[in-house]
């Protein structure tokens, strides 16, 4: 337990040395970059035999391939840059809200990796019975946590400063427009026309996951931002 404890002292202490050369803007153009690169990749992977290694480890609509290593790779960039800004700010009020938001995508990336929540599709299945806007019936269980969410860190959300709180909102717009929106706008045409259009079905997917990462990589660029802007000069506010 010492020696784990020592790991991540020695991790935070490193990530805090790294963080004062890295430039914002610069870090989410590169993102914007790898997010072109891979929807140019899952464009391509139609060209290749359907099924074959390639293409399934390129194809954005699947999991456990380059596309899924990306979008846990920014889930966990966010967690780890939530827990900096934590460690900066855990003597002050709302360091409890900071700390929260690093576990809550810590386990966003751990779900992303291991696919949780298509897991629990099986228990929810018979409230949906996979019909409609609600045939991915997991999305019950992602509006809820939204809701819950949003009860719980309204008071947080109201306290930043402006350009943070529209930083903040704006990338969580776009990152649930993509994980939750398109998720009920695929399964409602799923549920009306089945699986046997591919481009349509590739389409709706892709713009799916492309706003996901999108919605992250704004989310980074903020909080990246935020440790620029606040940290250093304002470490005794929330």
């Amino acid at each position: 337990m010492t020696s784990f404890t020592t790991l991540i002292r020695s991790f935070d202490k490193s990530v805090a040395n790294l963080l004062p050369r890295v430039r914002p803007e610069k870090a989410f153009r590169l993102l914007c970059w790898v997010i072109f690169g891979l929807v140019v990749a899952n464009i391509c992977s139609f060209l290749l035999p359907e099924g074959s290694f390639l293409s399934n480890m390129l194809d954005i609509n699947r999991e456990k391939n380059i596309p899924t290593a990306f979008s846990t790779l920014i889930l966990l960039i966010c967690a780890v840059l939530l827990r900096q800004i934590y460690l900066a700010k855990r003597s002050t009020l709302f360091s409890g809200y900071w700390r929260g938001l690093s576990i809550i995508f810590f386990g966003m990336g751990l779900d992303e990796c291991l696919i949780i929540h298509e897991h629990i599709s099986v228990f929810l299945d018979p409230l949906t019975h996979n019909r409609g806007a609600f045939y991915y019936s997991w999305v019950v269980l992602g509006l809820l946590f939204v809701l819950v969410f949003v009860a719980s860190y309204a008071h947080f959300i109201v306290r930043l400063s402006t350009k943070t709180r529209r930083r903040f909102l704006i990338a969580g717009a776009v990152y649930l427009f993509g994980v939750l929106g398109m998720e009920l706008i695929s399964g409602y045409y799923i549920s009306g026309h089945g699986l046997d259009n591919r481009p349509t079905l590739a389409l709706l997917n892709g713009i799916e996951e492309t706003a996901e990462m999108l919605g992250i990589s704004l989310f980074i660029r903020a909080l990246l931002m935020y440790l620029k802007a606040e940290i250093p000069v304002h470490s005794s506010r929330s």
